[in-house]
């Protein structure tokens, strides 16, 4: 176990400790303003949708439930309902490190695949919003864990049919959480799986309990849907199983793999070098087979489709954790050299270093030549000064250790990943897809009080707006309803600053900053 607290304080650094410094993306802030008037309301029945009067029953409800309890312990800010995003990804990497201990009894190993799996970037990304998809990953990846669990145990037993309701329950919270691709994930996985393996009579025994065991914890919900809500509401949730042809490119979903597996890409060719027969051994193990399947079909599934968002290919990183933790350690066992792994660890620590280099010059040239270019970045000085000095920092122990043993490179390896949020994520420069901070600083250079004011804004910025000033917003596709509101409050319009419509405003007092514009309204006098 001592390896896990290692990997808890990688966690806290990674995830947690950056949680609240980043203003939020305007997908963030739709979904944080549905769990704010779900709170406010006290209605958890379904998710309120922005503009409309009603709900929308068929968006599936369990990460704003999980969201909206955050809230009630930390209030409505950021770290509130990022923090199930976070622990999600933690109990991603867990259930990836259990995998291996429940099945190969290899603490090493599993601790090697559950730091592999928090520090890819898509996982980081992903852990750090305010939106399903992290709570997704994990549901899909404890019910495909557990199920394979299941299918090696020989006999029924109570260790099989408690694993196999367990699958149930994850199939369960999947559902719940992303809707019908929270069963069809597991299935297209585990069914060929059980097809190859020839494991042909746990169809009528860890399949029936599996199934039954997320019906009864779902049902309720799904029936609902079925009979108690609109026929366009269930064709809505149909849709949430993405059968339909897409638009996405196909190539688009091995693109956003490879950009999202990095930088843990690095320690790939190490993982290839342990040889053509070491890795036929891997590959007669069935935890290595299941995790090959894993990462193909699902890979496979999606191309094909192309319509759920690139941004599935979340649920193909615990088993490519689980596969380069496995030849990692077989590159090591087999007596390898460590030339691959120094090397890629070498060219990791120089782009550290010289990228932490180029951006210290950047930010001493700021103020000279490259001044009109540096304004458009969306970043801070300070942005350029942190990630300069973390770059040196986590490159210049990486090179410094070029003579150390590789478990300790390895370390500062993953070190190196870890250093690079906590030193750029609270100095990130608001901009037009990033507008909460330049929402906020309006209500204080205002003085507003959101209770004696109305806002306006364009419907593509009202939540972002709902949720800064803590109250429901109206939209602006026209400028009569900003004239025609209660003439006891306030008036405040807030459009991007090169919107047309602010020239046909009559205002008493006006400020822009990060793209916005925000005017307080001079209603015209009535006669």
């Amino acid at each position: 176990m001592k390896y896990f607290g290692w990997i808890f304080l990688f966690f806290i650094a990674l995830y947690i400790l950056p949680l609240n410094n980043r203003p939020m993306l305007l997908d963030e802030l739709t979904c944080a303003e549905s769990i704010r008037e779900m709170v406010i309301s006290g209605d958890y029945d379904s998710v309120p949708v922005f503009g409309n009067p009603g709900y929308d029953p068929a968006e599936p409800p369990m990460f704003y439930w999980l969201a909206s309890a955050g809230v009630n312990l930390f209030g409505f800010n950021n770290f509130a309902v990022r923090l199930i995003s976070a622990l999600a990804a933690g109990l991603t990497a867990l259930l990836t490190a259990l995998l291996i201990q429940q099945n190969l009894r290899d603490e090493k190993l599993a601790a090697l695949a559950a730091t592999i799996t928090l520090s890819c970037a898509g996982i980081i990304f992903a852990g750090a919003q305010a939106l399903p998809a992290m709570l997704f990953v994990m549901a899909v990846t404890g019910s495909l864990g557990t199920i394979f669990l299941a299918l090696q145990e020989v006999n029924f037993n109570r260790r099989k049919f408690t694993l196999s309701i367990i699958a149930g329950l994850f199939i369960a919270l999947a559902l719940l959480t992303g809707g019908l691709k929270g069963i069809i994930f597991p299935l297209l996985v585990t069914v060929p799986y059980m097809l190859f393996s020839r494991k042909f009579k746990e169809f009528f025994t860890v399949l029936p309990l599996v199934i039954v065991s997320a019906a009864l914890s779902a049902g309720a919900w799904v029936a609902s849907l079925c009979f108690l809500a609109p026929a366009e509401v269930l064709d809505g949730f149909l849709f949430t199983a993405d059968l339909c042809p897409g638009e996405y490119p196909w190539y688009s979903y091995i693109a956003v793999f490879f950009i999202g597996a990095f930088p843990v890409l690095i320690l790939l060719p190490a993982a290839l070098m342990t040889g053509l027969e070491s890795w036929k051994r891997l590959f007669r193990q069935p935890l290595c087979q299941f995790s090959l399947w894993t990462l193909l079909l699902i890979l496979i599934w999606v191309s094909a489709w192309r319509s759920s968002a690139p941004g599935m290919v979340l649920l193909t990183y615990p088993a490519s954790a689980v596969l380069l933790a496995m030849g990692i350690q077989a590159y090591f066992n087999t007596g390898g050299h460590h030339r691959s792994f120094d090397w890629m660890l070498n060219v990791w620590a120089l782009f550290l270093v010289i990228t932490g280099g180029i951006e210290l010059a950047w930010w001493f040239l700021k103020d000279n030549c490259f001044a009109e270019y540096f304004q458009l970045l969306p970043f801070t000085r300070l942005f350029l000064v942190n990630l300069g000095i973390s770059s040196l920092i986590g490159g210049g122990v990486l090179l410094y250790s070029l003579h150390g043993n590789w478990r300790s490179r390895l370390y500062l390896f993953f070190f190196s990943i870890a250093i690079l949020p906590l030193g750029i994520s609270w100095c990130i420069k608001p901009q037009k897809y990033l507008p909460e901070a330049a929402f906020r600083e309006f209500v204080n250079e205002f003085d507003m009080i959101p209770e004696k004011c109305e806002f306006f804004t364009d419907g593509k910025f009202a939540p972002a707006l709902s949720w800064s000033v803590g109250k429901k917003v109206q939209t602006a596709e026209c400028l009569c309803p900003v004239y025609e509101t209660d003439e006891k409050k306030t008036v405040y319009l807030i459009l991007e600053a090169d919107d047309p419509r602010l020239k046909s405003i009559n205002a008493r007092r006006s400020s822009t900053r990060d793209g916005f514009t925000c005017v307080e309204v001079a209603k015209p006098e009535k006669d």
